[in-house]
């Protein structure tokens, strides 16, 4: 069965759309899975296409680029009411990117600068007063998309990398193993005497599909879940698991495994290609509200949420990139990228250069720093940081013994630097009232 995919363009350069077109043949596998309903970056869709689809009737949807127009308000808005599934795709749909760097200052200090004031300007227009009325008109600040509509799921990355694209694709697809035995579970054909859970042991085969060729019980390892749900489950042994689940205090070892279980048994992304806003993981590590539901899952789930061990797993970039082992924590100068040629081994903030990587989570596979470039920060910050610029400045600060003549004099642009990527998602939480 195929999957209604569609996507659209706000204010944006399209290159995320570029960034999944670089898939070339990596895309045979999947086009033939989905049903492209509005796609205007290839096919000569027009607008009114989208809005004439039944509301709900497209499975998902990708949005890429921010809000600067009230077009790009109200196309959003059409997607969000088409689509069951609403996917912020790239930088500038998930924080804002570079562009909400306009926020900076006032709508009219921006028309009045680039079309009356920039050097390049020959014909000045007074696009405030005299503006042509058939154009969109502009919204006062860049708003960040998950302000104005309720954002499923986010891919983030300036543009996201293809193989998270390809990842994320691949999920939304999710193709059951040919062998998968819905009719059947582990517990049927394991050969473990005696059963890891007579054992006292976490063991997930007694509520999961069959066919499975590894067979982790067999060597002693528990099955946590990954053919997801059977059809046809072991009830004694659900039983006594949920009871298991009910009465645990988990340890780490026991957090682990069933951490894994729910990634794997309810389909869940792999953290770093695709963040999930209903992430029930996530969720657990907020301490935000969540409805249980009354099963094995649920009650693995709130076993996670009453252990003292369990520690959810977010990387940054630092923990992807091969310089982390030669970091000091410490700076003794700063250096602004143009000078001299950086050591490809020494960690960039030893070097006195100024590396987003600490504050941005992982993702990109420190692609940057690999390249001997700095991580920026356009996969946005870390999770459980609200303020990736506010918690570089407190990280670096902390870091350097450097005279503050020298700060002036070498960070000539904070906010640019800082705030790159995340200044929209970061001023919406003072300053501009939720639309939704």
């Amino acid at each position: 069965m195929t999957v209604n995919v569609a996507f659209y363009q706000c204010s944006s350069c399209w290159g995320c759309h570029q960034s999944l077109l670089n898939l070339h043949l990596g895309l045979l596998p999947v086009l033939p899975e989905l049903n492209i309903k509005y796609w205007p970056a290839v096919l000569d869709y027009k607008f009114s296409d989208l809005e004439g689809y039944e509301d709900g009737s497209i499975d998902v949807g990708f949005i890429e680029g921010m809000l600067r127009t009230e077009h790009d308000v109200h196309g959003a808005k059409v997607m969000r009411k088409k689509c069951k599934l609403l996917i912020a795709y790239g930088t500038c749909a998930c924080y804002g990117s570079v562009k909400g760097l306009a926020n900076q200052w006032s709508r009219e200090e921006l028309l009045q600068r680039k079309f009356q004031e920039a050097e390049s300007v020959e014909e000045p227009l007074n696009m405030v007063t005299d503006r042509d009325p058939e154009l969109t008109e502009i919204t006062e600040s860049v708003v960040n998309l998950d302000k104005v509509v309720d954002i499923d799921a986010y891919l983030p990355g300036c543009p996201p990398k293809k193989e998270n694209i390809l990842g994320a694709v691949a999920f939304l697809i999710k193709k059951s193993p040919e062998n998968m035995n819905k009719s059947s579970n582990v517990c049927a054909t394991c050969k473990a005497d005696p059963c890891l859970l007579e054992q006292g042991k976490l063991c997930f085969g007694n509520v999961t599909a069959a066919g499975c060729d590894l067979m982790c019980p067999n060597s002693g390892d528990p099955c946590v879940g990954c053919f997801g749900p059977t059809n046809n489950q072991d009830e004694g042994k659900a039983a006594k698991l949920r009871q298991m689940l009910e009465g645990l205090t988990a340890s780490q070892e026991q957090a682990n495994v069933i951490s894994s279980f729910v990634i794997l048994y309810n389909g869940l992304p792999v953290q770093g290609s695709l963040y999930l806003a209903a992430d029930p993981l996530r969720k657990i590590a907020l301490d935000a509200p969540m409805e249980y539901s009354d099963d094995i899952s649920g009650a693995a789930l709130k076993a996670l949420a009453k252990s003292p061990n369990y520690t959810f797993m977010n990387g940054n970039v630092c923990s992807t990139c091969d310089r982390n082992a030669n970091m000091t924590k410490t700076m003794t100068k700063i250096k602004r990228v143009h000078e001299g040629l950086p050591d490809t081994e020494e960690c960039f903030l030893n070097q006195g250069y100024l590396c987003m990587g600490p504050v941005t989570q992982a993702g990109c596979g420190g692609i940057c720093p690999t390249s001997n470039s700095v991580c920026s920060g356009c996969y946005g910050p870390v999770f459980g940081i609200t303020d990736q610029g506010a918690r570089a400045i407190s990280t670096m600060a902390s870091m350097a013994d450097v005279d503050i003549s020298e700060v002036e004099d070498k960070i000539l642009d904070p906010v640019g630097l800082f705030y790159r990527y995340s200044l929209a998602v970061a001023e919406i939480n003072k300053k501009v009232n939720d639309t939704k």
